[in-house]
């Protein structure tokens, strides 16, 4: 064998470790190109929400100022109008109490009326005349005297 036998394999050999070294390091660029870039999409986009909120945030924040100065506004608002709101809710106890005098003296009146219409029908209805009274009535005037018990009332 040869010296450029053995060499040939040997050199080949080299040239392929070389070609694999300089093809891996330009993989490992490339991975690590692309994880910088996706980090960097990453970022931005962290970023941009953050902008978001931030922006979120300040709007918030005037709205609360906002509401702030209304509530204090309709504060002293409610402070002026207390007074008023007392008066109102003894009125309304006073109709209150109106209310129900007028339901009870209405009450009383038609129990007073449907007492009245029912004297009234009372007097009104004709009385029956019972013989049996009239006959001890002419006994009596004659000098007749009665087997009945002197307390008997026909009923009616």
């Amino acid at each position: 064998m040869s010296s450029s036998a053995v060499l040939l394999p040997i050199l080949l050999l080299l040239v392929g470790l070389v070609i694999g070294v300089v093809i891996g390091y330009l993989g490992a660029l490339a991975r690590r190109t692309a994880a910088h870039q996706s980090e960097g999409d990453q970022v931005a986009e962290l970023r941009a929400q953050a902008a978001q909120w931030q922006a979120r945030a300040e709007e918030l924040s005037s709205r609360t100022q906002v509401a702030e100065e209304r509530a204090g506004r309709d504060g002293s608002v409610l402070r002026a109008l207390a007074p008023v709101r007392s008066q109102l809710e003894q009125v309304g106890a006073r109709v209150e109490s109106l209310e129900k005098q007028r339901a009870e003296q209405h009450a009383a009146l038609a129990e007073q009326l449907r007492a009245t219409a029912l004297r009234e029908q009372d007097l009104a209805r004709p009385r029956p005349v019972w013989r049996g009274r009239c006959a001890h009535a002419r006994r009596a005037a004659c000098g007749v005297r009665s087997n009945w018990p002197g307390s008997w009332r026909p009923p009616g």
